[in-house]
């Protein structure tokens, strides 16, 4: 029997919820998870994983409107970007010119080089799951206080 996209979308469940815990799927394709538990969010993907502890998920709300001003930069095509902030403990979120993807991800620096390398801890956002992961900022905030 065949599917539709769009019909396993809509029996997928959107929201997860258990007391002191909380999963949202992001997108469309329902394909990266955000689970917050005991003050940490957990961003995981088929094949990456980022943890974000509140100093960083702090960080990183505190930038939203600066990546979002930036992303649109990019949609809208009016400049190049090529945007960088660092959100703790070798964790920066990017966003590069004509790419339409929020990078999170963490960087190991050594001395032989001049910039850092990424580790195997990053997630990549599509646009649809940026829009999607700021939509949902509320419903995190109304769960979880203490974020």
């Amino acid at each position: 029997m065949e599917y539709e996209i769009e019909q396993l979308v809509v029996e997928f469940p959107p929201v997860i919820n258990i007391p002191g815990r909380s999963c949202l799927y992001l997108g469309k394709k329902r394909i990266l998870s955000l689970n917050t538990e005991g003050g940490v969010v957990h961003l995981i993907s088929p094949y990456n994983y980022v943890k974000l502890t509140s100093d960083r998920w702090a960080k990183l709300i505190d930038n939203l409107e600066t990546i979002n001003a930036e992303l649109k930069a990019i949609v809208f095509m009016t400049r190049q970007v090529s945007f960088c902030v660092h959100i703790g403990n070798r964790y920066y979120v990017t966003l590069n010119s004509p790419w339409r993807y929020v990078n999170i991800s963490q960087y190991v620096f050594v001395s032989s080089c001049i910039r850092g390398l990424p580790t195997g801890y990053s997630i990549s956002f599509t646009l649809d799951e940026w829009t999607h992961f700021i939509a949902l900022l509320p419903t995190i905030y109304e769960r979880h206080p203490e974020r």
